[in-house]
């Protein structure tokens, strides 16, 4: 504490100011929820970034035309990135947090409980994603080919009597930017209600909304992402290319989005110990990679070991002169030779 001695002081990692046995307790309880909140976005992070690389890909195969357009991506991306990090890492710590085991240095982030989270996750955001792609058009009452392109929604017709009437081409393409206006709300949503989930990393912590009004930084994130998010569906169209769709189409992607929330509380049921089973594996204790002949490439050039190639120099060679020169033993070398 503050007024140990100074040996005490300087060797310890964490000095209160104060000597109140209070601030310990807070310091720890904080100290507990900064590894969480890290759990907390990496958990929802991870979950967007498995589901946005799949359905991208089978959405392009499905509808000939990317569900999510680069604009759509960068949206997804601020989201993810920087109003999940605020959301989440502004989190209060809970006092059920001082009960948690202390964490040790060797204890990894990415828990076999947060990996359950994101493989469940990940899997029903892209069934849902997957149904709203396939099935979207008898869902929503849209009628359009697979050869429809959304850039001729603009094309028009004048018929006999001077009136200017859009094109079945038109008509098409209108209901195919609808389904991909749903297919990027109901996404957003998904993330929407993620979020929310991702509140909780405990093992069996099933209540989301525990202490849900005390962070007004989470709540305002909220509030920005679905406001904006009506925006896009129902006024300002040009900057996503998307196209107005009616109310109940709208709470039809909200109801689809909150699904998760059901999803996660069973999910928390199951047992951990299934994710080992699971192809991918992290070792956060291993770089990523560093097997590969790029990283062997790079460790060598960072030794100062460079071979293989056509005018290669050796480096160890170099600085070993260079040394010999500092030493005074160049000369000696040179007028033995």
């Amino acid at each position: 504490m503050g007024t140990g001695v100074a040996l005490a002081r300087e060797s310890s990692s964490m000095v209160l100011v104060t000597d109140e046995f209070e601030s310990s307790i807070r310091g720890v309880m904080w100290g507990r929820n900064i590894y969480n909140n890290i759990r907390r976005f990496l958990q929802f992070q991870i979950t967007i970034n498995f589901t946005v690389l799949v359905i991208t890909f089978i959405g392009i195969l499905a509808l000939t035309e990317a569900p999510l357009n680069p604009t759509m991506l960068l949206y997804v991306n601020l989201i993810m990135d920087m109003l999940g990090a605020l959301a989440l890492t502004t989190q209060a710590p809970e006092p059920s947090i001082i009960r948690q085991k202390p964490v040790n240095n060797e204890e990894i982030i990415m828990q076999k409980v947060i990996w359950r989270q994101i493989y469940a996750l990940s899997a029903w955001n892209i069934l849902v994603m997957c149904l709203i792609i396939f099935f979207g058009e008898p869902m929503f009452n849209l009628h359009y080919s697979a050869s429809t392109m959304t850039q001729d929604y603009n094309d028009t017709y004048e018929t006999g009597y001077g009136l200017t009437v859009p094109t079945v081409d038109a008509l098409m393409a209108i209901d195919k930017l609808k389904h991909l206006t749903i297919i990027f709300n109901t996404f957003i949503f998904l993330c929407f209600f993620n979020l929310i989930n991702c509140r909780t990393v405990g093992i069996r912590d099933y209540n989301v909304f525990s202490n849900f009004f005390g962070n007004w930084m989470f709540l305002f994130i909220l509030l920005i992402i679905f406001v904006a998010q009506y925006v896009w569906c129902n006024y300002v169209f040009f900057l996503f290319n998307t196209y107005q769709i009616s109310a109940q189409d709208f709470w039809t992607c909200v109801v689809w989005g909150a699904t998760p929330l059901a999803i996660s509380a069973i999910v928390k049921m199951s047992p951990e110990h299934w994710v080992e089973k699971m192809p991918i594996k992290i070792d956060e204790n291993k770089a990523m990679g560093e097997d590969s002949q790029m990283m062997q490439l790079y460790n060598d050039k960072a030794k100062g070991k460079v071979s293989g190639a056509r005018g290669s120099t050796n480096y160890d060679q170099i600085n070993e002169s260079d040394d010999n020169f500092q030493n005074g033993s160049y000369d000696e070398n040179r007028s033995s030779q």
